[in-house]
């Protein structure tokens, strides 16, 4: 009998947890020990989000020094170390100690990326961010003591060359993804492979939910733009506009659902809950919530892929006050989409009741194909197997 070699998963916003590992876990758990690494204690409220009656192993090293991640890594001796991101503080330092330990890494894909074109983020300066940043120093400082000629301080700042190293294998789930990580990383077909953005654990479950289920209800998706300061608005005026939106839908005949993004603390919108005009959707399965929902609406999230490959009516719909240089991100589902500038005009888009054609080719170009995190995982496991 094999013994089962351990996987470790470095999850930098434990919202991926729920999102990703827990699908995947069901389909690994029979070749691979899953061990998550984390640093939640890092990363302000991102924990809160999950629940941790796991079947697999959670560690958070969030104060780990240098030499007691490595000790942890040499002790779990995994087969390959998968990074569901590539550029914060905490993904260089671990790509560079599992390079050191001769550890395979991974990089696996975990959204919808847009294009050639990158935004440049807006960084806010917050307590968690401080010590974050201090502790990482400190470990490129320890490196830099325990190992001269592994000058991690040096090829951070000063060699961005080295800042984004190449990792070992590489798992996409589209070629728009494809092309756009080429900018940073050394790819080809000989070290890398195509899935698909994953909406449900099997293709049965797509097949089951195809069906359209009309209870006159426009699900919203919500994404954090106030939060991550991807907009000028406050809160109390993204209140405001759902409040707006609301109206517009019940004007159509519709109720307004809003799904909130999983990083998103919900007492941010308790002012809504008791809202008349508003439900919020909470279930955990969001394939099963999308398709009883008549039309989504939503911005640029990675979510909308579920209505579109479901060939769900689907809006985009412009958010106010988005900055300039994300205004280009709209237009990643523009042949997918039904597109709407005002708020305004969701009203009578509604009423025409016009579901806009489903262009098949560049759906599979965005989205990529077979979109079951059981598919995905098989094509992980193969990435794994000939490391």
């Amino acid at each position: 009998m094999n013994m089962k070699r351990n996987l470790v998963f470095f999850v930098y916003n434990l919202s991926m947890v729920n999102y990703l590992t827990d699908q995947q876990y069901i389909f690994l758990r029979k070749e691979y020990n899953v061990i998550v690494i984390h640093i939640s204690k890092l990363t302000k409220d991102r924990s809160k989000i999950v629940h941790f009656d796991k079947e697999y192993n959670i560690i958070d090293i969030s104060y780990y020094s240098l030499l007691r991640i490595r000790k942890l890594l040499k002790k779990i001796d995994p087969v390959a170390l998968v990074f569901y991101t590539f550029h914060s503080q905490y993904d260089y330092l671990l790509l560079s100690i599992s390079n050191k330990l001769r550890i395979p890494s991974i990089f696996h894909d975990h959204g919808i990326v847009f294009g050639e074109s990158k935004a440049k983020g807006r960084y806010r300066i917050n307590l968690y961010r401080i010590i974050r940043t201090v502790i990482f120093n400190f470990n490129l400082l320890q490196s830099a003591i325990s190992d001269w000629k592994c000058n991690m301080i040096k090829d951070y700042y000063f060699n961005k060359s080295k800042k984004h190293q190449g990792f070992t294998k590489y798992f996409f789930y589209s070629k728009n993804n494809y092309n756009y990580y080429k900018q940073f990383f050394p790819i080809s077909s000989e070290n890398s492979c195509i899935g698909g953005v994953p909406i449900a654990k099997t293709k049965n479950e797509i097949t089951d939910h195809i069906i359209y289920q009309d209870e006159k209800r426009v699900l919203y998706f919500h994404q954090p733009f106030v939060k991550f300061k991807f907009t000028n608005i406050t809160y109390d005026e993204e209140i405001q506009y759902y409040n707006k939106l609301a109206l517009k839908v019940r004007e159509a005949g519709y109720k307004l659902t809003i799904r909130l993004h999983p990083s998103q603390r919900p007492n941010d919108y308790k002012r809504l809950y008791h809202h008349n005009l508003i439900s919020f959707d909470t279930s955990r399965d969001i394939l099963k919530s999308t398709a009883k929902a008549s039309v989504v609406i939503g911005h640029w999230s990675t979510a909308l892929a579920i209505p579109i490959l479901l060939e769900k009516r689907t809006i985009v719909l412009s958010f106010p006050g988005v900055h300039e240089e994300f205004i280009h991100y709209y237009d990643i589902y523009k042949n997918l989409t039904t597109r709407i500038h005002k708020i305004d005009d969701i009203t009578n888009e509604l009423l025409t009741n016009v579901k806009k054609d489903h262009n098949t080719e560049y759906a599979e170009y965005l989205l990529g194909y077979d979109n079951t995190y059981e598919d995905n995982t098989k094509l992980l496991i193969n990435l794994i197997v000939n490391l």
